[in-house]
């Protein structure tokens, strides 16, 4: 069987979100599937990637709109 890989830990993942589909390998990359699912992750256009939680901060010395 052709083994798939979780895309938050780049580990086998041995699980399947329901409500999504993604797979997944371990608690902490069920709770990203969580928090996207919630909206916590900020879309960045620029990257064409989720680039952080809302909640957290930028580095320090982050130009303003770095995560636009």
């Amino acid at each position: 069987a052709k083994k798939v890989l979780c895309p938050f830990t780049g580990l086998i993942a041995k699980y399947k979100d329901s409500k999504t589909g993604i797979p997944y390998a371990n608690v902490e990359a069920y709770s990203r599937i969580q928090k996207l699912l919630q909206h916590k992750y900020i879309w960045s256009e620029a990257h064409s990637a989720y680039i952080n939680d809302v909640n957290q901060k930028p580095a320090e010395g982050t130009p303003d709109g770095f995560q636009a």
